[in-house]
């Protein structure tokens, strides 16, 4: 009945996923009433995956409690997953070192399971950490080895990202080659999956290439079969990028009134919402307008450039500052979680020295009281008794060791509590006729 109601609620879930506001309201309300188990985990991951980019700081705290579910119910699976959103949360933070580190642990985590589409993608998560930081030779390791997994799957997303990323890398790397050997096996597996944006960004990649080539004609192929892409789906980020890329294009080839005129429609698209790309449009337009002659419009384009440069810089003053406060965050959840964990370990140890203290004084009492005049049945009785609690605190030790080594299989850990049981049953009764003839009948 259990798993019936968590179907149903992941279901509806599914279906409020239209409107992200709506859908993230629905979830946390849901969360007040599933039990916690793995219909638990997937509410808290869809919820950490919807605020990844919206609010990182809420997307990182429902990723935690993920975590911490899935570790207590034995979720691989979830454990995998919300890893690697806290990594990608880490990402968007510009926290690196730990962003490695949860793609790390996720990573291990999938390759216990054998989960290799899963496994490519913290592959390709680490490689977009050691881009940003400049490392190129580490980010193309981790694409090599996501890649390598996935060379025999046929067509899939995971691949998909893995190609895109090789084709970037290698081009940043002036592999033109093999970057453009990535990006044509990338752009066909995006036509085939029906993943406009990654096709998209393959065009845009081959449009690069083209260019360093000085193929123009190419160069225009690509970067117009681009637009008209994003144009369709309403990707007004990618329109803007590709216009940019065109007003490159045309000033490469000395045209400046076409570049300047890509330029434009660049830099009006992207009003006040991309100010990074709007950037790069004004900077366009004033080097054409400095290379025209006309000063007035250089020097007007010229002032729009250190005025947005004055944004951006606030921009990521602010981002900077926000990030700090959610790293903060992060690190006191750590830390109570922690704190928690120590003193739930401290109470449970104190609590198995109190039984391990507890049974070798109960069974003294029972040897003591087997040498004076009480009623043997009794003795007996507590005698038996006594083995029985010694032999269950066994099995009660062992258990949580069974369920580390085996991952919560509970075919391995039923089979290895047999073997315990069928180990301590012949010494049981033993004991228990060592009681019964040595102790009890010391009186009788």
């Amino acid at each position: 009945m259990k798993k019936i109601y968590t179907l149903i609620t992941i279901l509806c879930a599914t279906l409020h996923s239209n409107a992200q506001q709506d859908s993230v309201a629905y979830w946390k309300e849901r969360l007040l009433y599933i039990p916690e188990d793995s219909g638990k985990v997937t509410l808290l991951i869809s919820l950490s995956d919807a605020l990844l980019y919206n609010d990182v700081d809420a997307s990182l705290g429902y990723a935690f409690s993920a975590k911490e579910l899935s570790e207590k119910t034995g979720y691989l699976k979830g454990k995998a997953t919300s890893l690697r959103l806290m990594g990608s949360c880490n990402v968007e933070m510009g926290n690196y070192p730990s962003a490695i580190k949860y793609y790390i642990d996720a990573a291990e985590v999938d390759e216990q399971t054998g989960d290799i589409f899963s496994l490519s993608t913290e592959y390709d998560g680490m490689s977009v950490v050691y881009s940003h930081m400049g490392h190129n030779d580490s980010s193309l390791y981790y694409l090599t080895k996501g890649w390598n997994i996935l060379k025999g799957t046929g067509g899939s997303a995971a691949k998909l990202y893995i190609e895109d990323g090789l084709a970037s890398t290698y081009f940043s790397m002036n592999k033109t080659d093999s970057a453009r050997y990535y990006a044509d096996s990338a752009l066909a597996l995006a036509k085939y999956l029906q993943i406009k944006n990654r096709e998209t960004a393959a065009l845009s990649i081959l449009g690069k290439i083209a260019i360093t080539e000085k193929d123009w004609e190419s160069a225009l192929s690509y970067y117009s079969d681009a637009f008209t892409i994003s144009k369709e789906n309403g990707d007004n980020y990618s329109m803007v990028r590709i216009l940019n890329y065109l007003g490159d294009l045309y000033e490469d080839q000395s045209l400046y009134n076409t570049a300047g005129n890509y330029y434009r429609q660049a830099m009006e698209l992207a009003g006040y919402r991309f100010p990074n790309l709007r950037y790069s449009s004004v900077s366009g337009l004033y080097r054409n307008y400095k290379w025209a002659g006309n000063n007035d419009s250089a020097l007007h384009y010229l002032e729009l450039t250190f005025n947005l440069e004055s944004t951006i810089r606030s921009q990521d003053s602010l981002s900077a500052i926000n990030n700090y406060i959610s790293l903060q965050k992060q690190h006191q959840r750590e830390l109570r979680f922690i704190k928690e964990e120590s003193e739930k370990a401290r109470v449970k140890n104190i609590q198995l020295s109190a039984i391990a203290l507890f049974i070798p004084c109960f069974f003294t009492t029972v040897v003591y009281l087997g040498k004076r005049k009480v009623k043997p049945r009794l003795v007996e009785f507590l005698g038996v008794f006594s083995i029985l609690m010694a032999f269950e605190f066994i099995s009660f030790l062992a258990h949580p060791y069974f369920e580390e080594h085996f991952h919560n299989n509970q075919v391995m850990i039923f089979l290895c509590l047999v073997a315990i049981a069928a180990t301590l049953s012949p010494l049981h009764h033993r004991i228990e006729h060592w009681i019964k003839y040595h102790i009890c009948n010391r009186h009788i």
